[in-house]
């Protein structure tokens, strides 16, 4: 039999299209109809026209290779172009890699980090690597950006990233596709028993401890509610649900795993994992820890997961991290304590964790914001030390950069603070904290607009939408006389945080500024209820922006809805 496998070096395109799933929701035949016209009329045509070959389609996207970079490019441009009024937002990446051939598709490294990197490019935006950029940066017009480097899955070097700027002009923002993702529902899930579809039964044990580990494991993403599957009303309960299989043949293993939603029945994610019974444990712990890197990911902190897992080195690093990075969403006194203690105990099982060292930087940063701290000046530089360790290990870390932003701003240093809210941003274009920070600090610069699209951006970057996200989005939100979506912002946060000060002080604002001078009341109410001594002198103090300009008037909206001026 003849083997008509080829190994080849080719320009591969992978593009998807935008929150599709979001779209047939809202409209199914007017979707499918958009993408059968975008396929027919402008993607076929231009992959042949560019001497191209479509590899295959799939629901909501397209593989696609070219004999060259430059043919490969300038096809995404004239796709983009001539989609730029369509219901649809592509994203596309770019690579220059070798694939495998076998005759119906192709594979290897090279589609994978064209995969990838298509993920990392914004609605209607191109992304490329650095070998796609360095041969057409003088040969293409366009308006290239260094997005820094990315860990790409099964890649073992991060693959540096640039992406085309300001080309495909929309009528529509894209950063608005994400305005219905806003929810604070922690999302819940449950764990199927694993089935064991091999005759020889003396290993169906493999299959037994899967949903147990899982569950173990799954519990510690803050994000998600774990409901056991025995429950009478999973069912209906549940928003996800993990179900797997296991085979064995002889030594080896196989584990086949999916993660569904269950109001649509849409599989969401899987994959498919390969040991031997030499190592059962270890192929059972590496596919848990596979499933909830995917889970968190997914329904948790976003794609900055996977850069902060492999930098921690170390699962038990790694979960101190977590542990801490769940205390600090809390933000409250006891449990910014809390998250210090967990930050140190990563800090000390790995000196060169950055993440972690950034991290115990921000507990610092909030005890001076917030005057948890005894002396203010001590934790401030408490906080620069760590960040400066941090960034003599990594200079171009931009989680590090991001506090390092933070804590300029608390010092009112507000342009030396967007210059490095900037630089991590640049750094890493898909880091949620980087884009939350910088929205605060263009709220503070006067400049809500530009403020919105960061907040937005974090909170898509990011599906479990911390809080303190939410509160930024309502202060830009309040900033943009956008009182009413500001109002219900908040009564969102107040759900799961009805302790909080800012929430209800927000919210008085906000009543005051649409003349709601009785609800107002009521949250000032809902502070001093709680909190007697609290008083608008202490928000403005607390509040930590020593120079924004618009202050002086919040402050007095607080005193006219009632709370007192000392």
């Amino acid at each position: 039999m003849v083997d008509k496998t080829q190994r080849r070096l080719a320009a591969i395109l992978a593009a998807d299209v935008a929150g599709y799933t979001r779209l047939v929701e809202q409209d199914t035949e007017g979707t499918v109809t958009a993408w059968k016209s975008a396929r027919d009329e402008v993607i076929n045509p231009a992959v042949a026209e560019r001497g191209g070959r479509i590899v295959k389609f799939t629901g909501d996207g397209f593989l696609a290779e070219f004999p060259s970079v430059e043919d490969a490019v300038g096809c995404a441009m004239e796709i983009q172009e001539e989609l730029a009024d369509s219901a649809l937002a592509f994203r596309m990446g770019i690579h220059l890699g070798d694939v495998i051939d076998d005759g119906q598709d192709i594979h290897g490294e090279g589609v994978n980090i064209a995969a990838r990197i298509e993920a990392l490019a914004e609605p209607n935006g191109i992304s490329v690597s650095a070998a796609v950029y360095e041969q057409v940066r003088n040969r293409i017009d366009a308006n290239f950006q260094n997005m820094g480097e990315h860990v790409v899955k099964h890649v073992s070097a991060p693959v540096k990233v640039f992406s085309i700027v300001n080309q495909f002009p929309r009528g529509v923002e894209t950063v608005e596709l994400v305005t219905e993702q806003i929810s604070l529902e922690k999302p819940s899930i449950s764990v199927s028993p694993f089935e064991y579809l091999s005759s020889d039964a003396s290993n169906r044990h493999v299959a037994e401890g899967f949903a147990a580990d899982l569950i173990s494991a799954i519990s510690k993403i803050d994000n998600l509610t774990v409901i056991s599957h025995t429950s009478s009303d999973s069912a209906s309960a549940t928003d996800f649900i993990i179900k797997g299989s296991v085979r064995s043949a002889g030594v080896k293993l196989r584990a086949n795993v999916q993660l569904i939603e269950c109001k649509t029945g849409q599989h969401i994610w899987g994959e498919r994992f390969d040991g031997v019974l030499d190592d059962v444990f270890e192929f059972q712990d590496n596919v848990v820890e596979r499933i909830v890197a995917a889970l968190e990911v997914r329904l948790s902190d976003g794609e900055q997961v996977l850069l902060w897992r492999s930098e921690a080195g170390d699962p038990k690093v790694y979960a101190l991290f977590l542990s801490a990075r769940a205390a600090y969403k809390e933000y409250s006194r006891a449990s910014n304590t809390r998250a210090r203690r967990g930050y140190e105990n990563a800090v000390e099982l790995n000196p060169r964790f950055v993440p972690a060292l950034a991290g115990l930087a921000r507990t610092h940063i909030e005890d001076a914001s917030f005057g948890w701290s005894a002396n203010r000046d001590a934790s401030e530089r408490e906080a620069k030390r760590l960040l400066e360790k941090a960034l003599e290990i990594a200079p171009q870390h931009a989680l590090a950069h991001t506090e390092m932003a933070h804590l300029l701003m608390v010092q009112g240093g507000f342009e030396d603070a967007y210059d490095e809210a900037t630089r991590a941003v640049m750094i890493d274009p898909n880091l949620a904290d980087a884009q939350h920070v910088l929205g605060i600090v263009l709220v503070c610069q006067s400049r809500p607009e530009e403020a919105l699209k960061s907040c937005l951006r974090a909170i898509q970057l990011n599906p479990s939408t911390p809080e303190f996200y939410l509160i930024a989005l309502a202060e830009a939100y309040i900033a943009l006389s956008r009182n009413d979506d500001a109002i219900a912002t908040l009564r969102h946060i107040e759900m799961r945080r009805p302790d909080w000060i800012m929430v209800h002080a927000l919210m008085a604002i906000a009543q005051m500024s649409i003349s709601q001078p009785s609800a107002a009341k009521a949250a000032v109410k809902k502070i001093l209820d709680r909190y007697p001594t609290f008083t608008a002198t202490k928000w403005r103090d607390r509040i930590f922006y020593p120079n924004r300009t618009d202050i002086p008037n919040l402050n007095s909206l607080l005193i006219s809805a009632g709370l007192p001026e000392q």
